[in-house]
């Protein structure tokens, strides 16, 4: 498991190395990339409840992230 880490990892640096933007930048770029194809398979409504767990869960390492909140349709992040 420690491997798929550690290869996750490095396609996050890669991908982020082809952004010439600030980090922040370059982070919301590709999520919001990530986001348009996360929806065409689960749908608005699977993506917010994939994003609201995925906050949920980051919590625990970083606890200042902002409580998961209900996301309105049409609304992301």
């Amino acid at each position: 498991m420690e491997t798929n880490g550690l290869l996750r990892q490095q396609i996050i640096k890669s991908l982020m190395a082809q952004y010439p933007e600030k980090g922040a930048d370059a982070a919301i770029s590709l999520w919001e990339q990530m986001s348009i194809r996360i929806i065409s398979v689960v749908g608005e409504g699977g993506f917010n409840s994939l994003y609201m767990r995925s906050l949920f869960l980051a919590r625990s390492t970083f606890p200042w992230l902002p409580p998961p909140r209900r996301l309105t349709t049409g609304s992301r992040c």
